[in-house]
């Protein structure tokens, strides 16, 4: 840390940063030219040849650096950003924070096409097999905090990533990084609570809904509330049972997933930033992707996949990557 903080005092004094608002790796670069000398007062040409300062200048080479100059105070306080402001990997903003969104590896319920929200079941050998997988692609990369939603799938799946991991960070759960809550259509088959959206939505079946849905005809904000609007009236397969009330809306889903995604992000920021991994759930994170203006999903969010968000040091979220898959494939 004592080398560290030297190496950053002398970045400072040749990193000058001007009114904050450049990058932590800019160099500003004060090129000076020497005080006058003797050859310089009586008219010499002076090139590699050397004479001494006079007093004239050396005077206003002290004044350069005179305590009370606005030169020396931009110093100081170039110094004191430099040690708060620490670039880490080389590349990123001084606070950024990387958060690693994947998706929980495949449950029984993804096994047998049984709609799985809040209902939760447990890993199949081929979900564990996967979250271990993206363990081994993600382990090169150090990680300062680790999140899951509270569901035992979520849970596992991110005990598995760091299994094999030198030093993983502590792992905490958030509920508000859970599933779609589906109400009286938790555990029926995919296909009657997809079905029964489709209706509502104004699409003839559960085929065309998802057709559109590749076809960017609809989003996932209608699709979610088609779920709602559904299950207010029922489901066919529990006949004479009305509504839960548990079947959320995409702006309840939407608010959740921001609120808890921003709470992981500032606290990490808080802490000089890093990566972070955080395991949820794919229609959650497909609608935090839409809450951040990002409509490009076309297809279901693959188990253990990565969709990469950075979230800078102002305060605002960038999508580097979705759906992505290549931290799992380094990790086979």
């Amino acid at each position: 840390m004592k080398t560290k903080l030297k190496t950053l005092m002398l970045i400072a004094l040749i990193s000058v940063s001007t009114a904050g608002s450049a990058w932590a790796a800019d160099v500003m670069l004060y090129v000076t030219r020497h005080g006058k000398t003797m050859f310089n007062t009586v008219h010499r040409a002076q090139g590699w040849a050397d004479t001494p300062l006079t007093a004239s200048g050396a005077a206003v080479a002290e004044q350069l650096f005179n305590p009370e100059s606005k030169m020396k105070t931009k110093l100081k306080t170039l110094m004191l950003i430099a040690l708060i402001s620490v670039s880490t990997a080389g590349s990123a903003w001084a606070a950024d924070v990387m958060l690693y969104v994947t998706r929980h590896g495949k449950t029984m319920f993804n096994t047998v096409h049984r709609a799985q929200g809040w209902a939760d079941t447990p890993l199949t050998a081929s979900g564990a097999a996967v979250a271990e997988q993206l363990g081994r692609g993600l382990q090169p990369l150090p990680f300062v905090a680790a999140w899951s939603s509270d569901s035992g799938r979520a849970r596992e799946t991110a005990q598995l990533v760091m299994k094999n991991w030198k030093n993983p960070p502590v792992l905490k759960e958030m509920k508000g990084l859970r599933e779609v809550g589906f109400g009286l259509y938790e555990g029926d088959l995919d296909k009657n609570l997809i079905t029964a959206a489709a209706l509502q939505a104004g699409y003839p079946s559960d085929t065309a809904l998802l057709e559109a849905f590749s076809a960017g005809k609809i989003q996932m904000d209608r699709m979610i509330d088609a779920i709602h609007e559904a299950e207010a009236a029922g489901t066919p397969s529990l006949p004479g049972i009305k509504s839960s009330g548990q079947a959320e809306t995409y702006q309840q889903v939407a608010k959740r997933m921001v609120e808890s995604i921003t709470a992981i992000a500032k606290q990490a920021q808080q802490q000089g930033g890093g990566n972070v991994l955080v395991v949820s759930h794919g229609m959650a994170i497909t609608t935090l992707l839409q809450a951040l203006g990002d409509t490009s999903l076309r297809e279901q969010l693959k188990n253990a996949s990565v969709t990469l968000l950075r979230y800078t040091d102002n305060g605002q979220f960038k999508i580097e990557s979705i759906n992505d898959m290549r931290y799992v494939e380094r990790g086979l």
